[in-house]
């Protein structure tokens, strides 16, 4: 119960980061023109891989939690298979 909690925090937690990065990267189509005069494409850059890092991280929890689950799932079929199974 407690993984599954922690499970759709962390994917709530993704889903913004993933929005923060998708409104920067708006943010340089609509003002692209403005990037490129400027010559701050370098600067841009950097920002949204810094998001994208970001929100690497926060999947990569969620994976690491929802691998956890299934190993937990996984034991307790075994362990209930085993417990049922046994010659009277």
């Amino acid at each position: 119960m407690f993984t599954s909690w922690r499970m759709n925090k962390c994917q709530q937690d993704h889903l913004d980061r993933k929005d923060r990065r998708l409104q920067k990267i708006v943010e340089i189509l609509n003002h692209l023109k403005i990037i490129k005069f400027h010559v701050w494409e370098a600067t841009f850059e950097e920002a949204v891989k810094s998001l994208r890092s970001d929100e690497l991280e926060s999947l990569k929890e969620f994976l690491m939690l929802q691998a956890f689950q299934v190993r937990v799932d996984a034991g307790k079929s075994t362990f209930n298979t085993g417990f049922h199974s046994t010659p009277k």
